[in-house]
């Protein structure tokens, strides 16, 4: 896997594509979809049909991904498993 580039949350606020999600983590929508799914992250359905992330599953799926990417071991405990 790709190494996943920082990012500063306090810029998110509201709901996202997983396209753009993606492009944020610099991954492919085959890359990026089983592992929102390994780790429990839920995609919202809108008004209009478009499937969407809110910014805190953003954090969360990011947090996973980041340490994952340099290879970093992340305990199943952490006070984020939502």
């Amino acid at each position: 896997m790709r190494k996943v580039p920082y990012i500063n949350f306090k810029e998110l606020n509201g709901f996202y594509t997983p396209q753009s999600v993606a492009r944020m983590f610099r991954l492919t929508i085959p890359e990026l979809a089983p592992k929102g799914k390994q780790y429990g992250i839920q995609r919202y359905r809108d008004d209009t049909g478009r499937y969407l992330l809110d910014s805190s599953d953003i954090e969360k799926l990011h947090y996973r991904l980041y340490h994952e990417s340099r290879g970093k071991k992340i305990p199943d405990n952490r006070r984020d498993a939502r």
